[in-house]
């Protein structure tokens, strides 16, 4: 009858413990944001940039530090292995340095003036790929690019509107 007790005991604690870790991995170690959604979005990324350049030519892949926002560390991670796929295709990155600035975040922070020097210094580019969105370029800054290269930007939606008074 002891032994019956023991392994009751034992099979009790072990179920504990598997409720205590899988507990800590599903509200704890989990990502705060919807990895599936940003495997997608690296994948359709990928795909609308070989899509762009029919498989071939240079892409510069602008982005931030993935080590501050690992979203962007997800979709880059994939974006990279569909790109990898395609071997008529070669990629260079840019990390913008955001210099704690609070306008620099995921899916915003690409100016018009840098996104035009970064074009002029790789004319051989075929796309561009924005993680850091959109440069809103202006009328000046138009004329100033020397080529002009396939734009593929992830932009975050646009916020909800105020509620009404």
């Amino acid at each position: 009858m002891k032994v019956k007790q023991l392994l009751l005991a034992i099979l009790c604690l072990v179920v504990i413990a598997a409720c205590v870790v899988w507990t800590w991995r599903t509200h704890f170690a989990a990502p705060k944001f919807n990895v599936a959604l940003h495997v997608g979005l690296g994948q359709v990324m990928a795909e609308e940039t070989t899509r762009a350049i029919h498989d071939t030519g240079k892409v510069v892949i602008v982005t931030l530090d993935p080590g501050a926002f690992p979203e962007l560390k997800v979709q880059m991670q994939q974006f990279k292995k569909v790109l990898a796929a395609h071997p008529g295709t070669s990629f260079k990155e840019y990390q913008l340095d955001t210099e704690e600035r609070p306008n620099f975040h995921y899916g915003a922070g690409l100016s018009s003036r840098r996104y035009v020097r970064m074009v002029n210094k790789n004319l051989a580019a075929a796309a561009f790929v924005s993680f850091v969105g959109a440069p809103d370029l202006t009328d000046k800054a138009v004329p100033e690019l020397k080529a002009s290269p396939k734009l593929i930007a992830a932009c975050p939606p646009p916020p909800p509107p105020p509620p009404p008074l």
